[in-house]
């Protein structure tokens, strides 16, 4: 049921998640707004442009998006964390940005205006439908003819060792749940071929999927820093909840001693790998 969908997700972005992701605000736009501009610099933006954004979060990307379609333009910033969603709106407010919304609302089951917008866009906030075909079919539908999507998403985990690595240290100590394929999370949406069939079953074609490999620095870029990210976001802060002090202690050495091997130029970084991804809803349709 409608009702019902997403659940999970909703409880957790509006309990801790939302409440540290707030906290972290800055260090998280600074680690991926690198994804942001590789999925922009795809699109086409045009003043006077409607653009919808997708698991908008903390509004950092609906920030940018609203300078790249000017004061006759709009952004709507949708997410279904209400934590995150007050931070976004006090951001929009003190920048005196007015071209920009928030609202709190499940995108897979919103009853989105037809043919409204020029743009559907997404940093990392797509990957978290219960029911994905839905959504895109939603997003199909709320664009303009020739409209255009774009999205970042998470290639498999053992092509991020930001996250493979600290995951490989924490499996030493306590057990790790095994992961299933194309589950609601970060990388529901690791398979190429998965991302191509659920666009085109909505209707999008010119589906692009671009490969993005980039270094990421970790938290603030010192080994503190990192840890403190990585214990606060990462999965080490669900996987360690009852976890035993001493269990605890033993984690935090390794990653501390993995992080001081992983800085260059003065900053902890680890390879990240992630998905590009553009397609449009064309007029012959």
């Amino acid at each position: 049921m409608a009702a019902d969908a997403n659940k999970d997700q909703s409880e957790f972005w509006n309990d801790s998640a939302g409440r540290k992701w707030v906290q972290e605000q800055e260090i998280l736009d600074a680690m991926l707004q690198q994804y942001s501009d590789v999925v922009m610099g795809r699109l086409e933006f045009y003043d006077g442009d409607r653009i919808l954004d997708v698991g908008c979060g903390c509004g950092g990307t609906s920030l940018v998006l609203a300078e790249k379609v000017g004061p006759t333009g709009s952004v709507l910033g949708v997410d279904i964390s209400d934590v995150m969603l007050v931070h976004a709106r006090e951001r929009a407010r003190t920048a005196a940005i007015e071209n920009i919304s928030f609202e709190h609302c499940d995108a897979q089951e919103a009853e989105l205006p037809e043919q409204h917008y020029d743009v559907v866009f997404s940093r990392f906030g797509i990957m978290f439908f219960d029911d994905p075909e839905k959504a895109f079919t939603n997003f199909f539908n709320t664009l303009h003819p020739d409209g255009e999507i774009g999205f970042a998403c998470w290639q498999a985990v053992a092509q991020n060792e930001w996250i493979s690595a600290p995951l490989g240290l924490i499996g030493k100590h306590v057990d790790l749940p095994a992961p299933t394929p194309g589950a609601p999370g970060p990388f529901a949406f690791a398979d190429p071929e998965r991302i191509g069939q659920i666009l085109m079953a909505a209707g999008f074609d010119q589906v692009s999927i671009l490969p993005v490999e980039k270094p990421i620095v970790i938290g603030d870029g010192t080994v503190a820093g990192a840890l403190d990210f990585t214990l606060k976001v990462g999965p080490a802060s669900a996987l360690l909840a009852d976890a035993d002090e001493s269990v605890t202690r033993s984690v935090v050495k390794d990653l501390e001693k993995l992080f001081s091997e992983s800085i260059t130029d003065g900053r902890v970084e680890m390879q990240s790998s992630a998905w590009a991804v553009t397609a449009r809803r064309t007029r012959e349709q």
